[in-house]
């Protein structure tokens, strides 16, 4: 059986590379990214590319050493440097996700998803402020998406007045050309506005279509999820329960917690 060529270039192993992504082929890719490394340890390319397949496997600690190297080699590529915020914001090494983000806008202003992520980072460390300016500079970027907007009002109210509400009222005036993933997240971000002004009529429209829409793409087999209970019994046996005694309240009794799909919650 003949087999074919292996690439010679460094190129041709990051296009067979990027070939193997496109397949879902994740490990290829990453056996495909290290020769490219291997062939041209100086091109910060193949260490960006390595350095995200490497997050694609939630190989973090790796992948944001191979990004700094990347960043090393060309330290002008915001790429690099919000693909080690995200890696980061993984690790929940926030502090040091936030300085990644601000070096990515830095190199470029208008880089919507680092201002964005940098708000949700600072949000959770408690720097709202600051957070609230990152959303505003993320929709002055892409006043389209959502989840933008969503991030914006669930941390803040918005004043009628506001160029941010304007905005969203605008989007929610188009919003039959979005997808309804997105159209879900419009009406909830649009509800939770209408609610921080005192329209509650109106913001629980909103919300009851973002429910709907929200529920009417979730993948939910009724007949396979309940069969699941069936598998139970065996499982939980007093042997196994015993094992478990000690952790947690001795004098609890076991809880089990059942989702509600239907709910439109997450």
């Amino acid at each position: 059986m003949k087999h074919a060529p292996q690439p010679a270039s460094a190129s041709a192993w990051r296009a067979q590379g990027d070939a193997s992504i496109v397949r879902g082929d994740i490990p290829a890719a990453l056996q495909c990214f290290e020769a490219a490394r291997a062939l041209a340890p100086d091109d910060a390319v193949n260490y960006e590319r390595l350095a995200a397949t490497l997050a694609a496997l939630k190989r973090f600690p790796e992948a944001a050493g191979r990004y700094r190297e990347a960043i090393e080699r060309d330290p002008c590529n915001a790429d690099s440097h919000y693909g080690l915020g995200w890696t980061l914001e993984q690790m929940q090494q926030l502090e040091p996700a936030v300085a990644a983000y601000r070096e990515a806008v830095r190199r470029k202003p208008g880089a919507d998803g680092s201002h964005n992520n940098m708000g949700n980072c600072l949000q959770a460390l408690g720097r709202f402020d600051e957070a609230h300016a990152a959303y505003r500079l993320a929709i002055d970027g892409a006043p389209r998406v959502p989840l933008y907007y969503r991030n914006f009002v669930q941390t803040t109210r918005l004043a009628a007045d506001d160029p941010v509400f304007a905005s969203l009222e605008r989007l929610v005036g188009d919003a039959v050309s979005l997808d309804e993933a997105d159209q879900a997240q419009l009406h909830f971000a649009y509800g939770e506005a209408l609610s921080g002004m005192g329209r509650h009529d109106a913001s629980f429209d909103h919300l009851l279509k973002g429910n709907a829409l929200q529920r009417a793409g979730l993948r939910y087999n009724e007949a396979e999820s309940l069969g699941l209970f069936a598998h139970l019994p065996p499982l939980l046996t007093s042997d196994a329960l015993a094992s478990a005694h000690g952790l947690g309240d001795e004098s609890a009794a076991p809880i089990f917690i059942v989702g509600m799909p239907r709910s439109g919650r997450r």
